[in-house]
């Protein structure tokens, strides 16, 4: 079974973009991410430890975005991608 998490519009304050003035000032990114997994055994067993925790995918995609820095906002979504699902293996996809 393929379930869904869905984060929608997680506001970040941090220093992407081509222009200097980007780069130095910075700006607010509202990311949204829909996480493809099986909810199958957290729905049955009722324990965080089998299931993808929300908060941290949350803290996870904040300190990325805050202590990386690319040109192009398709790189930021090519690598923060990446590395949600290097941080759960229970991540199936990422979209």
């Amino acid at each position: 079974m393929q379930d869904k998490i869905i984060i929608s519009r997680l506001m970040v304050y941090c220093n992407h973009g081509v222009f200097e003035e980007e780069k130095i000032n910075g700006q607010n990114f509202y990311v949204s991410a829909e996480l493809t997994l099986d909810t199958t055994k957290p729905g049955h067993s009722d324990d965080l430890n089998d299931a993808v925790n929300y908060a941290e995918i949350c803290m996870l995609i904040t300190e990325f975005m805050q202590f990386n820095n690319f040109n192009l906002i398709e790189a930021v979504a090519e690598n923060l991608a990446i590395h949600i699902l290097e941080f759960s293996p229970l991540v199936k996809g990422v979209k």
